[in-house]
């Protein structure tokens, strides 16, 4: 990795601030990710794949690996097709880094990319040998549907939105795959008679929030040491999050940040929808359309250090009721001390300072699962752990002098 301090330095910045390396037979061959209880993200390898390595093709993968961390691969496409969802990764990772790919044997290249190959495998019927012989397809897209679009400049949702709408060329992709993709070091160690691969690493549906909220950690920091240096060959997504790092736009007023997630909610991943066929004539039919608007939950920290910012921010929150179907309050410290529903524009009176500073906003959040919130806004001055937020989508509103909460979406008060 000392290596891509001089050609990559994000990348070398990212490798610096992993929290640890570890063998695991679990996988073929490199993998970044997570293990139970453990919030630290782990760069996993297959110990006969490395010794099968070249320097070229380790550096390779490293940098496959180091790119997946920075754009946070290892949280997302939790509730998507697993096949697809990686496949979108990984064509945009591997497409930032082509003039590398280019650089390997033709044998060693059997990782996905966006364009066709150079060479293609091609299996002798005879012998049922596979020899390399150049590709005339080679420069074209390999799924039709990305034609025309910037793969460096997309998101992962975006490109998984195009594959999904385009299964038939997925499908054909995944039957076609060993043809041009064939593994070739064949040194892979199998699991003894009788013996199971280990279980070390999580998928994205089982991360804590502790653990989700490492990424942003690592790539903040990574932002940090690469100081004013050019990160070298990064997708657009992520050089368009340095520069908001190193030049931070301008934030919307804070009562604006509010109000749009109050309005916006619902778009989030608990998105409700009460559309459904005619029961007579069906789909021939349009059927009734119920109007659905969100359940709020304020979470209060009532610990005292809030103290002088709930005023003002409860004279917003009683507009935001308006805005909503309903609008709960919950003081909490390390307990629930104080449960309203804002009506009539008043200002639910809430006692500051009864746990002596103790902080944990964990019940709140169990108080919104519990009560099938949409969404929760919580008012505190970021001085806390990490809660498990249930996935319901959150927004942390920091009183003054307060620290931001990582991994969420944080706004400052301000008068």
């Amino acid at each position: 990795m000392t290596l891509l301090y001089y050609t990559h330095p994000l990348y070398y910045a990212l490798s610096s601030q992993l929290g640890k390396i570890d063998a695991s037979d679990e996988i073929d061959t490199m993998a970044v990710g997570f293990m139970k209880d453990d919030p630290a993200c782990y760069l996993f390898f297959n110990v006969d794949f490395l010794a099968s390595c070249s320097d070229e093709k380790l550096r390779f993968a490293v940098m496959h690996e180091l790119l997946h961390v920075g754009l946070h691969h290892p949280t997302r496409g939790d509730g998507m097709d697993r096949f697809v969802a990686n496949l979108a990764m990984d064509l945009i990772v591997n497409e930032s880094h082509i003039s590398e790919y280019n650089k390997l044997k033709p044998e060693e290249q059997d990782l996905i990319v966006l364009h066709q190959n150079r060479f293609k495998w091609v299996k002798d019927e005879a012998t049922g040998q596979l020899s390399l012989v150049p590709n005339p397809e080679a420069g074209q897209p390999m799924f039709p549907c990305l034609e025309g679009i910037q793969i460096r400049e997309s998101t992962m949702d975006e490109i998984y939105l195009k594959l999904m709408a385009a299964k038939d060329q997925v499908s054909k992709f995944k039957k076609k795959a060993p043809d041009f993709r064939p593994t070739k070091h064949d040194k892979f160690t199998p699991p003894r008679q009788g013996e199971k691969k280990t279980s070390k690493t999580l998928d994205s549906g089982s991360l804590t929030e502790e653990q989700k909220a490492t990424l942003e950690k690592v790539t903040r920091e990574a932002f940090r040491r690469l100081d004013g240096r050019d990160p070298g060959n990064v997708p657009g997504e992520l050089r368009r999050r340095l520069e908001e790092f190193r030049k931070p736009a301008q934030a919307f007023p804070w009562r604006r940040e509010l109000t749009i997630f109050a309005q916006t909610v619902l778009k989030d991943d608990r998105q409700r929808s009460w559309r459904r066929y005619n029961r007579r004539y069906g789909a021939a039919s349009p059927g009734h359309v119920k109007e659905y608007r969100a359940r709020l939950l304020v979470i209060v920290d009532n610990s005292g250090s809030t103290h002088d910012s709930y005023q003002m921010f409860m004279g917003h929150v009683i507009t935001l009721s308006e805005l909503v179907d309903e609008l709960a309050v919950v003081g909490v410290d390390v307990r629930i001390n104080f449960e309203a529903t804002v009506k009539g524009g008043k200002i639910p009176d809430i006692k500051f300072g009864k746990s002596g500073g103790g902080t944990d906003m964990q019940p709140g959040f169990d108080y919104a699962k519990k009560g099938g919130y949409d969404g929760v806004i919580c008012l505190t001055d970021g001085w806390l752990s990490i809660p498990q937020t249930h996935r319901i989508p959150t927004i942390f509103a920091i009183c003054k002098n307060g620290q931001e909460v990582p991994g969420f979406k944080n706004v400052h008060l301000e008068d």
